[in-house]
């Protein structure tokens, strides 16, 4: 389910004119990232790791931070 609609989501951005996509998560969030991953996301460097894991911190406002990950649309 997550691939279709991505793939949707990357349809109507390409149409759009945008040149990639960001999605965000919470840095422990495993499954997001493997899933992420897998479908070409790659996470975006921050100013820290947890697990392995590139963070933003404060990213969504003090005390919440989070990864994120880009998809360059070619």
């Amino acid at each position: 389910m997550t691939r279709v609609l991505l793939q949707s989501v990357r349809s109507q951005a390409k149409l759009w004119g945008c040149r990639r996509l960001y999605l965000i998560s919470e840095p422990d969030n495993e499954a997001a990232h493997a899933a992420w991953a897998a479908l070409g996301f790659v996470n975006v460097a921050g100013d820290h790791q947890i697990n392995g894991v590139s963070v933003v911190t404060d990213f969504k406002g003090p005390g919440r931070s989070r990864a994120v990950y880009e998809l360059p649309l070619s």
